[in-house]
């Protein structure tokens, strides 16, 4: 998309507007963790996000995004 913004000159919801009548699909902004099936297990079996983010050596943040990217209702 960025290429396309420099190459036209226009802005990116246009392009992202042009894409989609074209019927591309824009690509999913949050990338795949390899680990995020593992964190959906694991917080599934009760474990909180702080824990699981220190057993993978990432952030609890990170982990939030990949269980709300695979659909997981988070525990209030």
């Amino acid at each position: 998309m960025s290429e396309l913004v420099k190459k036209y000159g226009i802005h990116r919801a246009t392009v992202r507007t042009h894409l989609t009548r074209a019927g591309i699909a824009p690509r999913d902004r949050v990338p795949d963790d390899p680990n995020g099936d593992d964190y959906l297990r694991l917080y599934n079996q009760g474990i909180g996000l702080t824990t699981i983010a220190r057993r993978h050596g990432t952030t609890p943040s990170k982990v939030r995004t990949q269980l709300i990217k695979r659909g997981v209702d988070l525990r209030g």
